[in-house]
């Protein structure tokens, strides 16, 4: 235990000031003691600025970000590229249809006009009746292979769309979670910068940077300097 050299009150060894008198008092482990806490100080106020430092190359806007990953992005129906196609077969096979019948009439009556025996108009008659027939299949044929291809285009047109639906919220999903991460770094730059404030006092605004502080660091533990003014007057 030492002894106040102001009033000889006792002191704590590592007591700085006499809790008598008030007097500052000046011994090896007291001296240390303030070293080290200068230099832990300093060290934490560099650590926080390059920290900072790094978050602000790292942070962007956060309204480059989705407020939410609800989003959904509506998916195609079957039906929307298919209907075209359904449409345009039967509309399509029954306008085939009426002009085959109506060739095949007027072929039947061009025919009738030289009709000489009861035979001859059955024979006509049987023909008119077999040309509708196939008349009827082969439109059937059509409207069922454009009904075919139309749900081949329409499921791979569907498929894309939604495949690029998926990929759209895949994203989205994405982009909200960087958002959140990007929150995140944009707390933890604030948290700093409260931090920071206490130590801004300790160093000269012109001296508050990386290098400056790393340089002040060096020569208070070399014992090139005791104090953040003296090694500030060495850095000018």
């Amino acid at each position: 235990m030492i002894k106040c050299p102001n009033c000889g009150a006792p002191m704590g060894d590592n007591a700085s000031m006499c809790g008598k008198c008030g007097a500052l008092v000046s011994t090896p482990t007291a001296d240390a003691y303030r070293k080290n806490s200068l230099i832990k100080q300093l060290t934490r106020f560099r650590e926080l600025l390059l920290e900072i430092e790094e978050l602000n190359t790292m942070i962007r806007p956060q309204s480059d970000f989705p407020v939410s990953d609800s989003i959904t992005f509506k998916k195609s129906s079957f039906m929307r590229y298919f209907w075209p196609f359904l449409v345009g077969g039967i509309g399509g096979a029954s306008l085939l249809y009426i002009i085959i019948a109506m060739i095949t009439f007027n072929s039947t009556m061009s025919q009738a006009n030289y009709v000489v025996s009861k035979a001859d108009m059955n024979r006509i008659s049987a023909n008119m009746v077999n040309d509708i027939y196939i008349g009827y299949i082969v439109c059937a044929i059509v409207a069922v292979a454009i009904i075919i291809i139309g749900v081949k285009i329409a499921k791979s047109k569907q498929a894309s769309f939604n495949k690029n639906a998926d990929m759209m919220m895949r994203e989205q999903s994405e982009k909200f979670q960087k958002g959140v991460k990007n929150q995140r770094m944009i707390d933890v730059k604030n948290e700093d910068l409260r931090e920071l404030r206490k130590y801004e006092p300790l160093v000269p605004e012109e001296h508050q940077n990386p290098d400056s502080l790393a340089k002040i660091i060096n020569l208070i533990q070399n014992d090139k300097a005791s104090t953040i003014e003296e090694a500030c007057a060495q850095l000018v």
